[in-house]
């Protein structure tokens, strides 16, 4: 079995209510998945656009 293991974070500029701006980082996120059959795997991450999206990240 190819199991492969990656760890990320997402780093992002998000708006804040005021018109300010500052930067968003994820602590380290690390997905698992097994490669066996497949060639390409796609990630999908929610919406990161203001403050309340990053929170619920």
């Amino acid at each position: 079995m190819d199991r492969i293991s990656l760890v990320f974070r997402v780093e992002k500029t998000i708006h804040l209510s005021n018109s300010e701006e500052r930067l968003y980082i994820s602590p380290p996120l690390v997905v698992s998945f097994n490669t066996q059959l497949i060639n390409q795997v796609n990630f999908r991450l929610p919406r990161l656009e203001n403050e309340r999206e990053a929170n619920h990240f």
